[in-house]
């Protein structure tokens, strides 16, 4: 056996090790980066890169018109030899001895693959490093456009996967709160989505306890920076923004103590306070025994 064999052989091995209690040894990233190095050594060190250039429309009709002469579909990504310079890499070397020169600044990516947000969730639910999800969004360089659809991609996977709503609500809290994505984008799609919530739950039973996780992170971590517009994602059925303001408190509660809750229910001059009382139906002055007799306290 030779000595590459020997040191796929152990990075196999070490991919899959686990310690006393059964939990693997390596975090999540490394396996990712072992068994990309894998796979890349089995294609002959060939690896499949995600269409990420920035290109003209005449650029992609003539790309578009050489597949289909080939009679091929537009695939979703190329190839690249491994260790050579894809070519939207800015070469620094060309600036030296400009004086007051800007370096060129990267594109954005176009067709982002799902996958990759995938992939900064489980990096994020193993570490729970807001640097390192910052980095990771940073380095995708996502156009206005896909970031949307990225975050679109999270608040489902925090629906769906009942195992990740927990990530999926401090990722979103930890990339608005560091201004990667703003409130506005988040509150574009999480309207539909709480609109929807009902419809959900037919299908993911707890989807409700991610959005439960959402609010109360934010409103514990932005505190007084919470942006008390995205109250208007509420649903239009009072019954279901009830219980999405009652789960909330309660989740918060849960994290932080009674303290917290009293504490965002002023957020915004009141404001939150104020919403709280009209979907429940009360007045300030009854709001205490209302969220008691729904055991938020």
């Amino acid at each position: 056996m030779g000595m590459m064999s020997q040191f796929f052989g152990r990075l196999a091995e070490l991919k899959s090790a686990t310690n006393a209690a059964g939990k693997p040894v390596l975090t999540k990233r490394i396996v990712f980066q072992i068994q990309d190095l894998i796979d890349m050594r089995h294609n002959q060190w060939v690896k499949k890169v995600f269409r990420d250039q920035a290109k003209t429309k005449d650029e992609v009709r003539k790309d578009a018109l050489k597949e289909k002469q080939k009679g091929n579909a537009i695939p979703s990504f190329s190839t690249q030899l491994a260790g050579v310079r894809p070519s939207y890499v800015v070469d620094t070397s060309k600036s030296k001895g400009q004086r007051g020169g800007k370096a060129a600044e990267q594109p954005a990516r176009q067709g982002f693959d799902q996958k990759e947000v995938r992939k900064m969730i489980d990096y994020f639910a193993d570490e729970r490093n807001g640097d390192g999800l910052e980095q990771d969004w940073n380095d995708a360089k996502l156009a206005p456009k896909e970031a949307k659809k990225a975050v679109k991609g999270i608040i489902e996977m925090g629906i769906y996967e009942p195992r990740l709503e927990d990530a999926c609500a401090h990722a979103l809290t930890e990339l608005v709160l560091r201004q990667v994505i703003a409130w506005d984008t988040l509150e574009d799609q999480l309207t539909p989505a709480l609109e929807q919530l009902e419809e959900y739950k037919l299908d993911s039973p707890q989807a409700d306890v991610f959005f439960h996780s959402l609010l109360s992170y934010l409103l514990l971590q932005a505190d007084r920076d919470f942006n008390v517009s995205l109250l208007r994602s509420l649903p239009s059925n009072p019954g279901t923004s009830r219980g999405l303001l009652f789960g909330t408190l309660k989740k918060l509660r849960e994290r932080a103590g009674p303290d917290a809750v009293w504490k965002a229910l002023h957020v915004g001059h009141s404001e939150v306070e104020t919403c709280v009382c009209r979907v429940a139906g009360c007045d300030v002055s009854d709001l205490e025994a209302v969220l008691r007799s729904a055991a938020v306290f």
